[in-house]
């Protein structure tokens, strides 16, 4: 999946389908698009298009411990 702006792209995100997970393998924006919820409409066009493919499957991710801004808020 990418984003893009005028035809360039800014933003990318690759997934692939497990038995018991959608794994979520590399997201990225470039620096100078971070901040701007670029990741999060990657993640939400993924999770659209799960729910057209009837995929019933949860999303994983591993984040390296010093990104703090990639961690989830619990």
């Amino acid at each position: 999946m990418c984003a893009t702006l005028n035809g360039l792209p800014i933003g990318y995100l690759i997934a692939s389908q497990k038995a018991e997970s959608l794994h979520i393998h590399h997201i990225a924006v470039q620096n100078d698009y971070r901040n701007r919820n670029i990741g999060y409409l990657l993640m939400r066009n993924l999770e659209t298009n799960m729910v057209a493919q009837d995929i019933k499957l949860p999303m994983t991710l591993k984040v390296f411990n010093k990104n703090d801004k990639a961690k989830p808020i619990i």
